[in-house]
Order: structure tokens, then sequence, then C-alpha cells
């Protein structure tokens, strides 16, 4: 009869003993993304408000440098956090009670980074099945790998990676003065599907466009996809687009605020160490190109990579 009581006090004493024993816990976390990003992302006061759900959450936050100027605190109404710079590529995080210590390693000729994130944990925490991956989701560097890792939070863009089928297009080719650009625009949207055949048309509600900056002037080629090679004309000159890897990006919005896409993407790919093939494509629904620049327009964007 004791041993049915003695046990269960036993447990309940082993279980106290290993919440409050402690030990230091050590996560790895991968981040696609150069060190170097990766870095500027820890030592910087504003970056952290971009990412870290403690100060997104709140309007007000104020900065202050510490006096050895090897780090900053952020506060806000109900949270504090403390960045320290070790060395190059160390840091200690200090979130109220919590303290994490952040070693930063390249990887994959700086293209990702390992990151290993000490903290203490308690002996019970370690021993019981699920509970570690709990934990290590609770560091603050999960919240910046999913931030690094999302196009849209940190390039500002959403795109689909994709490949492109080959394609035979007959375009119309110009340089024009920006300030024609909009008239030129809309007069080719409407006569290029008129001077190929209906039946020759892969697709007759898309207009394909390409603008060029060229010193003073845009280099613009307008056209349609058709189903096969066809002999040039007057107007028009057939061009095959081989098949590509691409980037595409439906971009609904002013004509003029589109160039956030190319900023972004442009990011992207510099950060990858990628690059654009081609200028990239815009693609327009039933011909409703833009009649000037702060026109509402609903494109897709092709940019080409490798």
């Amino acid at each position: 009869m004791k041993l049915k009581f003695i046990l269960p006090g036993a447990i309940l004493i082993l279980l106290t003993v290993a919440f409050f024993y402690p030990v230091t816990k050590q996560a790895n976390v991968t981040i696609n993304a150069s060190m170097f990003n990766v870095y500027n992302q820890l030592n910087n006061a504003a970056s952290w408000k971009k990412w870290d759900p403690d100060l997104t959450s709140t309007g007000t936050a104020a900065e202050q440098q510490l006096e050895n100027k090897k780090g900053f605190i952020i506060l806000t109404p109900s949270a504090s956090t403390k960045v320290e710079f070790f060395d190059a590529f160390t840091f200690r995080v200090t979130k109220g009670n919590e303290r994490y210590d952040i070693v930063l390693i390249p990887q994959k000729y700086d293209k990702a980074t390992n990151v290993i994130v000490s903290f203490k944990s308690n002996l019970l925490y370690n021993l019981l099945p699920g509970i570690p991956g709990k934990w290590q989701k609770k560091t603050p560097v999960s919240d910046l790998k999913n931030y690094m890792e999302s196009p849209l939070s940190y390039y500002g863009v959403d795109f689909k990676k994709t490949t492109i089928k080959d394609m035979d297009m007959m375009v119309y080719s110009t340089v024009v003065n920006p300030a024609n650009q909009f008239t030129e625009m809309a007069k080719w949207a409407k006569k290029i599907p008129g001077l190929v055949p209906a039946a020759e048309l892969a697709d007759s509600n898309k207009i394909y466009l390409q603008l060029t900056p060229v010193n003073n002037e845009l280099t613009m080629l307008i056209g349609v996809h058709v189903k096969k090679q066809l002999s040039p004309t007057k107007e028009l000159t057939y061009m095959r687009i081989p098949a590509r890897k691409a980037f595409t990006v439906d971009y609904n919005g002013k004509y003029n605020e589109r160039q956030k896409i190319y900023d972004g993407i442009e990011k992207y790919l510099h950060e990858h160490m990628m690059k654009n093939i081609m200028q990239p494509i815009e693609v327009y629904t039933k011909n409703a190109l833009p009649l000037n620049d702060t026109a509402l327009v609903n494109t897709q964007i092709i940019f080409s990579v490798f």
C-alpha cells in the first residue's frame, strides 16, 4: 500500500527537480540567405522592428545605443529587446528573462547561413517528447528565418517560380520618346491583333509589352503569341522566345507604382547570385494597356532568369 503512494510522490519530486534543473539547449537553424544579409538584420535596430513579433505588434518602439556602442536596446510599452555584438559573427539577445547567444556560419558559397542558437532551458523540456521542437520555434531566429524566406515580407514582392515554354511571337518594334509612350502603346495594342489572322493567334486575349530604356528614349516591343512561325509583314517581325526559367508576378495597381516589383525582384536576384536573361515582359489581358502613368492596371510581369 505504501508503494502506491511512494511511487507517485517520487515521480512528482523528480519532475519538479527536472523542471527547475537548468540546462543549456542549442538549436541549429538554416536561413536561405547570405550571412551578410542575416548579419545586417541582426545588427540593425530598424530591421528588428520589421520581423520581431514583439516589436511589430506595437506602433511605439524607442531605440537607444549601448554605452560601449556594441549594441542597442529597443523598448516598447510591454517588452524590451537588448542586442549585443560580441564579434563579427556573434550576438547576444536578451528579451525579458530570456537570453539567446547567436552565432552565424556561412554555408553553400554564402547562399545560406547556419545559425546556432544557445539558450537556457530545463531538464524536463529536454526529456519529454515533442517539447524541444516547440522551444526551438520560440527563438528569435525562427522569426527571422520566416521573414527572410518570405519574398513578400523581405523583398516586398510575391513571385512564383515557373518555367515558360517556347513562344512564337509576332512583334512590332519601335523607339519612342517617353512622352509618347502611352499613345504608341494604345495605338499598336489595337492594331496588331488585326494584322495577324485570327486562326494563327495562340491567345487572342493577351498582348505582350517590353520596354527598354536607352538613353532618353524607350525601345518598345509589343506583340502577340502565335501558333507557329509566320512570315514577317511590313509592320511585324517574327520572334521566337525560347523556353526558360522565370519568376512571374501578378500586379494590380497604378502603372507607375509597379517599379516596386522590379526593385524587389532585382534585389532578390542580386542576393541570390542570379540575373535577368532579358528585359522583363508585361502581359496584359484584352489589350487593357495603361493610358497614363497613374492608370490602374492588371498585369502579369515575367522575369526570365538564370
